[in-house]
């Protein structure tokens, strides 16, 4: 039994499902034969050297003519989909799974309008966790109708975000677990308090 012919690019390459690689037998659409002078068309030299580029160039076209799936959180491979992810900052922790991370991709932008809110902050913990979440936050606003001597005022509380989670039945969330997840959420100033409720 012969051993079926591979190139040396093939024999060197490690092939993964989500790696942009060589794929054995993909086609070059646009073939160099046809675009080479008519004196070296002829020569049997030439055309394995522009059968090599074809084999190396296919890869390339065809990730060229998918781009549009690779900017689709749906279709794009794992590896970029981790690559996407650091272009919107979207972290993901260690532990998700590889539909939490399509999904934060995938709402990634939408949720940068309510970067920092409550509501932003409730949709983060019940994403990733399930359950349900309740979140008050100590941010008030104070007026006044005539001037007030800012000496006067009164010492403003430390911002405070307050997350009371309750976990789906049969699911175990730790505390350490809410805070990791929340910590792009969440503005740097403003200090996390979490009850998990059992």
């Amino acid at each position: 039994m012969t051993t079926p012919y591979r190139s040396p690019i093939e024999r060197h390459m490690v092939f993964e499902p989500t790696q942009r690689a060589l794929i054995p037998g993909l086609p070059n659409p646009f073939p160099l034969r046809d675009y080479a002078p008519s004196m070296l068309a002829g020569d049997p030299v030439t055309n394995l050297f522009l059968d090599t580029f074809d084999e190396v160039l296919a890869p390339i076209i065809s990730t060229l003519d998918c781009y549009h799936a690779y900017l689709d959180a749906d279709l794009a491979p794992m590896d970029f989909i981790d690559y996407m992810s650091t272009w919107l900052l979207v972290s993901s922790e260690q532990g998700w799974t590889d539909s939490m991370k399509r999904q934060a991709l995938a709402k990634a932008v939408p949720r940068s309008r309510w970067r920092g809110t409550t509501q932003s902050i409730s949709d983060r913990v019940t994403e990733l966790f399930g359950g349900t979440c309740d979140v008050t936050d100590s941010g008030d606003v104070t007026t006044a109708n005539e001037f007030e001597d800012p000496s006067t005022w009164s010492a403003a509380s430390p911002p405070r975000v307050t997350v009371t989670f309750t976990p789906a039945e049969g699911s175990s969330v730790k505390e350490s677990d809410i805070r990791a997840a929340l910590q792009s959420v969440l503005p740097a100033h403003v200090e996390l308090v979490v009850t998990v409720v059992t």
